[in-house]
C-alpha cells in the first residue's frame, strides 16, 4: 500500500513539473479577430500575452481588463483552445457619436462624451458639433467644455437622430444656443430644431421631410420644427424671415405658414411607421380639436338664425294685432 501511494506520489509531482515548468501547456498562439480597425499587433501587445503563459492559468479578466483600457475598445471577448494552445481575442471599437473641431485637430466622442480619439483628420461620416468651446481633452475622459448644456444638447440629439435612422444624413449640430439648436442635412436642409422638447417626433419627422424632398429631386431649403405642432417647410429660393434664436409666437407661425402658400409650407409628406406614436398629444389632437370648434361654430350659428327667426315672427305677429275700438 506504502509502495501504491509512493508512486502516486511520484506520478503527481511528475506532473506539476511538467504542468508548471515546462513549456508544454504554453500559449503557442494568439489570433485576432476584430472590425480591423486596429493593428492585430497592437491588441496583442494590449493584452500582455507573450507566449510564456500556462494557457491553463491565463488570467482572462485581467487581460480583458488589459485590452479595455485602451478607450478605443468597446468590448473583448476572450477564448482558450486548449488542444492547440491557442488564445483568440475578439473585440469591437467603439464608434464615434459626434466630432468636435479643437486646436486644428477633431476630437471623437462616444454618446457619453468620453474622447476616443484626438485625429487630424476630418471623418466626414461622422456629425460635426459646433459652436461648443473646449476647455480640455484627455483620451478615455470626458471631454471638459465650458457648457455642459450645450454638450448634453448635442449628444442627446445626435442620439436621438440616430435612433431615427437620420444621424448618417446630418452634417452638422450647432449648439450656439441649446435651445435654439440648428441642424443641417447631407441633403442641403437647414433645421430650426429648437429645443429638446418632442425630440424623437421631431427627429422622425426631419427624417420624412428629408427622404420626401430626396425622393422629388428638391434639394436644400429650411425646416422649422420648433413647434412641433406646426413645423414649416420653406423651399430652398422663397424669401422669409424667420429668427433662428427668437422663438415666434404660434400664431405668427401659422399665418407665415398660410401666407406662404400651402404649395410650400404644406405638402403632404408621408411619415414613417412609428411617427405618429411619437407625435406630441397636441399634434395628434389637433384636427379633432378643430373639427370640434367647427362644429360648435356651425351649431351657434344655427341657434342664432333660428332666435333671428323667432323674433322676426314675433314681431309681425304683434304688428298683426290691431286694439278694437
Amino acid at each position: 500500500m506504502k509502495k501504491i501511494l509512493f508512486i502516486l506520489l511520484i506520478v503527481v509531482m511528475a506532473f506539476l513539473l511538467i504542468f508548471f515548468k515546462t513549456s508544454l501547456f504554453h500559449v503557442n498562439s494568439v489570433s485576432v479577430e476584430g472590425d480591423k480597425s486596429l493593428d492585430d499587433n497592437e491588441i496583442i501587445a494590449l493584452s500582455g500575452i507573450t507566449g510564456n503563459e500556462n494557457i491553463f492559468l491565463l488570467n482572462i479578466s485581467q487581460i480583458e481588463n488589459n485590452i479595455l483600457s485602451d478607450p478605443k475598445i468597446d468590448s473583448v471577448t476572450i477564448k482558450r483552445d486548449y488542444i492547440r494552445r491557442n488564445v483568440t481575442i475578439q473585440y469591437q471599437t467603439k464608434m464615434p457619436l459626434v466630432i468636435l473641431p479643437f486646436d486644428n485637430s477633431y476630437v471623437l466622442l462616444d454618446e457619453k462624451g468620453y474622447v476616443i480619439e484626438v485625429s487630424d483628420t476630418f471623418l466626414p461620416s461622422v456629425v460635426m458639433v459646433t459652436h461648443l468651446d473646449i476647455n480640455n481633452v484627455t483620451v478615455g475622459q470626458m471631454v471638459e467644455v465650458t457648457d455642459n448644456d450645450k454638450l448634453y444638447a448635442a449628444l442627446a440629439c445626435a442620439k436621438a437622430a440616430e435612433k431615427s435612422s437620420l444621424l448618417p444624413f446630418l452634417s452638422e449640430i450647432n449648439v450656439k444656443n441649446a435651445e435654439s439648436i440648428v441642424l443641417f442635412t447631407t441633403e442641403g436642409i437647414k433645421v430650426l430644431l429648437g429645443n429638446l422638447d418632442d425630440i424623437d417626433y421631431k427627429m422622425d419627422y426631419i427624417y420624412a421631410i428629408m427622404l420626401d424632398r430626396k425622393q422629388k429631386g428638391i434639394g436644400g431649403g429650411t425646416l422649422d420644427i420648433r413647434y412641433s405642432i406646426s413645423p414649416i417647410y420653406v423651399p430652398e429660393g422663397v424669401a422669409i424671415d424667420i429668427a433662428e434664436d427668437e422663438e415666434p409666437e404660434a400664431e405668427s407661425g401659422e399665418t407665415q405658414e398660410n401666407e406662404e402658400g400651402n404649395a410650400s409650407s404644406e405638402e403632404e409628406v408621408n411619415l414613417p411607421e412609428g411617427t405618429e406614436e411619437n407625435a406630441p398629444e397636441g399634434n395628434k389632437d389637433t384636427n379633432k380639436k378643430d373639427e370640434g370648434k367647427k362644429k360648435d361654430t356651425k351649431d351657434t350659428e344655427e341657434k342664432e338664425t333660428e332666435t333671428e327667426k323667432d323674433s322676426s315672427k314675433g314681431s309681425e305677429d304683434g304688428m298683426g294685432e290691431m286694439p278694437s275700438d
